[in-house]
């Protein structure tokens, strides 16, 4: 279940931008269902394998939703890193308001990948405007 919540927070959102894309959204869909069923002792060789698929997936949607000149626009990236950093926040909150042990260490690693996956869209402005002022 862990390895697919934060995928599944955000699904709803990923599932509207779909709506006229039917055959990605159904591969979300069933690329979702397969990480959620995943067995937690799986070997890592076939967690990877299925892993390096999701991805694919999910990267074939967010090249359907979002143009590459979007993708590599430094506002862009901010506002994506604005919004990683608040939903880090909003997990951590969520996480030290319950009395649920287990609900709370879910959370916290939520809250932890969404700061990490930040920390990657700030080096990459950083770089960004390193080469910026090169030129």
């Amino acid at each position: 279940m862990h390895l697919s919540h934060p995928i599944l927070e955000l699904y709803e959102n990923l599932h509207t931008g779909l709506i006229n894309y039917s055959h990605i959204d159904e591969k979300v869909k069933f690329s979702l269902s397969i990480l959620e069923n995943t067995d937690p002792n799986v070997n890592l060789d076939f967690f990877d394998m299925q892993t390096d698929e999701i991805i694919k997936v999910l990267d074939e949607a967010k090249i359907t939703l979002i143009s590459k000149d979007t993708l590599n626009d430094p506002v862009f990236k901010l506002d994506v890193f604005i919004d990683l950093v608040q939903m880090s926040k909003t997990e951590y909150i969520d996480a030290t308001g319950s009395n649920n042990e287990q609900f709370k260490i879910v959370e916290i690693q939520d809250s932890h990948a969404f700061l990490m996956k930040a920390k990657i869209y700030f080096i990459q402005l950083e770089i960004w405007n390193k080469i910026k002022k090169m030129k």
